[in-house]
């Protein structure tokens, strides 16, 4: 049986399981609070991605894919018990269906009161940390971000009026006879140093903190050993309160330092440091969005020649002395389940130069769009 025809049987299969579990009892005891109720989610995604430019880390290349993400499952409690399950399936542009993808996904959030926490495999459209794009970069490229759609462990999210923090471990490789051991935790704090003001904009004191361990494999690790990388990024970012809004100016700014130490247990055993500057500025007003991102220091990933995404999954530009992104972005169409982008991003660094056109098309409903619960004033936010 092949893969798509096997993935629809068995989502047809688990629909028809909860859709029975979730079926209205007659016990007059049973409360709706009490009560099940089937809960499912459809993420669907087109890009186009065309680069040109670029060293031979980051090479011409053309990106032309759809990724869509079916879910179903149970909702218990006002949905602050959830469990989903599903796939994700990525497929380039072609006229069959070599070189598609399916991850399974598999997963159980709680949420209360401002804290989500979600344990399994976690799609990363889901709960994903991270909402800068320039703190994005630093963890994962685009590139990752488009073929490795989950998480598989365990991502918090805590927000509060003027403390924010997600955590994640991602265990990205088992060891096998052949295959090493690979996985990354981190933490990201944001603090308000400001009072809340809907007009000037907000004052943060921002960390993230990632260590990534790569292991050894089963069988003929000889000439293998234990590979550690820990990244720093202290900041201080300021942001406009109304960054969701579509027809005010807004604008943020980020200034840090971007750090790490890498260390490979077989070759040296020593520490290798690296440090420099890291900064950004976002300024947006109604449907045009500019976005600068700047590196300027030592090169970070040095051990990326050796071990490449192995080990480093954040973006390979950083792997220069100085590196410049420019976003350039045009939001076409946004509604609560539906955005339509177009993107031109400019790379320059002290060894080559880019330049990539983007197009991104992204569709999200969901059981609570469907039963009228949804915010009207919402905007889905792009996947990618």
């Amino acid at each position: 049986m092949s893969a798509p025809r096997h993935i629809a049987w068995c989502m047809l299969a688990i629909a028809m399981a909860l859709s029975a579990v979730a079926q209205p009892t007659t016990d007059n005891e049973s409360t709706p609070m009490s009560r099940p109720e089937l809960c499912w989610s459809i993420d669907f995604n087109a890009v186009l991605n065309n680069r040109e430019g670029g060293t031979e880390e980051t090479p011409d290349q053309t990106f032309f894919f759809t990724h869509i993400t079916p879910q179903i499952g149970l909702c218990l409690d006002s949905a602050r018990h959830t469990v989903m399950g599903g796939v994700t399936w990525y497929q380039p542009m072609s006229n069959e269906l070599h070189g598609y993808k399916v991850v399974p996904n598999l997963y159980y959030s709680y949420h209360n009161k401002g804290l989500t926490l979600s344990l399994g495999v976690i799609p990363t459209g889901h709960d994903y940390p991270l909402l800068w794009r320039s703190d994005k970069l630093m963890l994962r490229s685009d590139s990752i971000d488009y073929v490795q759609p989950v998480i598989r462990g365990a991502v918090v999210n805590y927000c509060h009026a003027s403390n924010m923090l997600d955590a994640w471990i991602d265990w990205r490789q088992i060891q096998t006879a052949h295959r090493r051991e690979a996985f990354a935790a981190g933490f990201h704090e944001r603090l308000r140093l400001t009072r809340r003001d809907t007009n000037s904009g907000n004052l943060w004191l921002s960390g993230i903190v990632q260590y990534s361990h790569l292991a050894k494999s089963k069988e003929n690790n000889e000439e293998q050993g234990v590979v550690d990388h820990l990244l720093l990024n202290p900041a201080l970012k300021w942001a406009n309160a109304h960054c969701d809004s579509q027809r005010r100016l807004r604008g943020a700014v980020s200034l840090g330092l971007l750090a790490s130490l890498d260390r490979d247990r077989h070759d040296t055993n020593r520490w290798l440091s690296q440090m420099g500057f890291y900064g950004s500025a976002g300024l947006g007003w109604r449907w045009l969005q500019v976005e600068e991102t700047v590196y300027a220091g030592k090169r970070q990933m040095p051990l990326y020649a050796k071990y490449g995404s192995l080990l480093y999954w954040g973006d390979q530009w950083l792997h220069n002395k100085f590196y410049s992104r420019t976003d350039v972005t045009a939001t076409i169409y946004s509604r609560p389940f539906v955005n339509l982008e177009a993107r031109l991003v400019f790379h320059a660094s002290d060894k080559a130069t880019g330049f990539w056109q983007q197009v991104t098309a992204r569709f999200f409903f969901d059981s609570k769009m469907a039963h009228g619960r949804s915010r009207a004033a919402a905007r889905l936010k792009p996947r990618f």
